[in-house]
């Protein structure tokens, strides 16, 4: 618990998420933990999602805007296009700022990285002053019973083919680099 609290008073609000054991008197229905017995929790920075939660006068418990296997969502059209007919409204507050996943760290008896996301472990360790512990080899098995979701190996599997060291950008193809230089075709596949 120690690790949990000097995380939120450190990195929170952002792209982090915290796991935490459920209490015996957790308010959480079962069907929101995906039935684990931990309950995930984050604090959005974007200042409209704090505003809904401010109104709201509490927690709100949400699925990520995304299907299940699906790519995350950056922006409002995203979202409507992978949830098109499922879902009542879209808040737009704009894109996001950090495009990946939040970090995932299970508060445990030591604390470990579940999944790496948009706070830097470094960072994290540096708060915590420790290095995190990494999950068990079967943790992220689609056979085995994950320690938080978004682990499952299908999570991270879209079903656009990839291409690893590519030396050029094709037609229809997104580009996912990171560094100073320019990939040939990149200015040809920027959106306008």
């Amino acid at each position: 618990m120690r690790a949990a609290i000097a995380l939120a008073r450190s990195v929170l609000a952002g792209p982090l998420t915290l796991v935490l054991p459920k209490t015996k008197d957790c308010a959480v229905a079962d069907l929101a933990t995906a039935g684990l017995d931990t309950v995930a929790i984050r604090v959005p920075a974007h200042p409209m999602a704090r505003d809904i939660l401010r109104a709201f006068g509490g927690p709100v418990v949400a699925p990520s805007a995304n299907l299940s296997g699906h790519v995350s969502p950056t922006t409002a059209a995203h979202v409507q296009s992978d949830l098109a007919g499922r879902i009542d409204l879209i808040v737009d507050g704009g894109a996001v700022e950090v495009g990946v996943e939040s970090t995932i760290v299970g508060c445990f008896d030591e604390p470990m990285l579940l999944r790496p996301g948009g706070v830097p472990r470094g960072e994290i360790e540096r708060v915590l002053g420790r290095a995190l512990m990494q999950p068990p080899e079967d943790a992220d098995s689609d056979s085995g019973q994950p320690l938080a979701p978004g682990m499952l190996a299908s999570h991270y599997a879209p079903r656009t083919p990839v291409r690893l060291h590519a030396e050029r950008i094709e037609a229809g193809e997104a580009l996912l680099a990171f560094g100073p230089h320019a990939m040939p075709g990149a200015d040809d596949a920027r959106p306008r």
